[in-house]
């Protein structure tokens, strides 16, 4: 039986916990290398320590670009290096009257 092809994970600007929390555990049908398209700034500079923070893993956290948040998405998009893409970004709602 051919072993099963190892998927490439990607996180589109991961501006919530819950897109580390995929990554606390290793999985060998996951590679090593995750890839991080997200605008400079507090939510991107925290990501890798949010996947360490309570099970060190392997995970190796490459960041192929910089620009804003359209520009991340054109890189994500045109790089193809993605097999799977996580989105958790912020969703808060903001009520006005």
């Amino acid at each position: 039986m051919a072993p099963m092809a190892r998927q490439t994970l990607a996180f589109y600007e991961p501006g919530h916990f819950h897109a580390a929390l995929t990554l606390r555990l290793a999985n060998p049908r996951i590679s090593n290398d995750v890839h991080l398209y997200a605008a400079p700034g507090p939510d991107r500079d925290k990501f890798p320590a949010l996947i360490g923070a309570s099970n060190p893993t392997s995970w190796v956290v490459e960041t192929p670009s910089d620009g804003d948040s359209a520009a991340q998405l054109e890189a994500l998009v045109s790089d193809g290096i993605a097999t799977m893409v996580v989105l958790a970004g912020k969703n808060a709602i903001i009520w006005t009257s």
